[in-house]
C-alpha cells in the first residue's frame, strides 16, 4: 500500500491529484496558499471541527490512512484539483508525511520561497524533518518546483 501525489504543470497552470496523506503545497509570497487535504482519519476530524490542525501531529489516529493505492480491490478516491494559475516565485511542493509532519508549515513556506537555491533548502528541510522525528522517522521524501516567469 502506498500514497501518491502527481502534479502536471502546463500553460502557466498546475493541476494535481493525490491519494492518502502525502501532500501537495502551493506556496506563494512565503506563505501556504493552498494544500491538499489528507485522506486520513485525523483530517476528517479536523474537517468536522472535532480537533484542531495543531492536534493532528499527536492524535492517536494520526497514522490511519483512509485511502491508498493497493490493498483494496476497489479504486481509491483520487482527489483531483482544479488548475491553479502559477505566478513568478510560486513553489509547488510534493511530499510524504515523513517530510511535512515534523515541520511547521510557515517555516517550510518561508524557507522554500527564500532566495536561497531551492534544492539546498529542500535538502536542509528534509534533514530537519528526519532529525525532529528521530528515532522513529518515517519516509522523508520531497520534490519542489519554483515557477519562473
Amino acid at each position: 500500500r502506498t500514497t501518491i501525489t502527481v502534479c502536471l504543470v502546463m500553460d502557466n497552470c498546475a493541476t494535481w491529484a493525490h491519494v492518502g496523506d502525502s501532500r501537495i503545497y502551493l506556496l506563494r509570497d512565503h506563505k501556504v496558499l493552498t494544500r491538499t487535504r489528507d485522506h486520513s482519519a485525523v483530517e476528517l476530524l479536523v474537517q468536522q471541527g472535532l480537533i484542531k490542525d495543531a492536534d493532528v501531529h499527536t492524535h492517536p489516529m494520526r497514522n490511519f490512512v483512509e485511502q491508498c493505492l493497493g490493498g483494496e480491490p476497489e479504486m481509491p478516491n483520487i482527489a483531483i484539483a482544479e488548475p491553479r494559475q502559477l505566478m513568478a516565485g510560486d513553489v509547488t511542493l510534493l511530499c510524504s508525511d515523513g517530510f511535512w509532519a515534523p515541520l511547521e508549515e510557515p517555516h517550510v513556506a518561508e524557507e522554500l520561497c527564500s532566495e536561497i537555491e531551492l534544492q539546498t533548502n529542500l535538502d536542509l528541510l528534509a534533514a530537519e524533518a528526519e532529525e525532529h522525528a528521530s528515532p522513529t522517522s518515517d519516509n522523508v521524501t520531497a520534490v519542489a518546483l519554483k515557477w519562473m516567469e
